[in-house]
């Protein structure tokens, strides 16, 4: 958690729950990274701490986005086969 956070600490889009480090002789391991986990972790030197990005970060901003485009090109065709039914 210190290593993390002294690299800003995690961004949104971080998987937290694949966290791993790849040790210097190219084994790797998950950690376990979280709030209530008060275990030390023993990290030697020259090893890499890997946080994957997560494949499918809910974005609120564009499933606005996406619910708005819907709803427009519902009302458009709407719209459309209204006018083509007056005709």
């Amino acid at each position: 958690d210190h290593y993390i956070n002294s690299t800003g600490g995690f961004r949104q889009s971080a998987d937290r729950n694949r966290v791993f480090v790849v040790l210097p002789n190219g084994a790797a391991r998950p950690v376990s990274v979280s709030v209530f986990n008060f275990t030390n972790v023993n990290i030697p030197p020259g090893s890499a701490i890997v946080v994957p990005k997560d494949a499918s970060p809910f974005d609120v901003f564009r499933f606005a986005k996406d619910i708005s485009t819907i709803l427009s090109q519902l009302a458009i065709t709407a719209a459309s086969l209204a006018v083509v039914g007056n005709n």
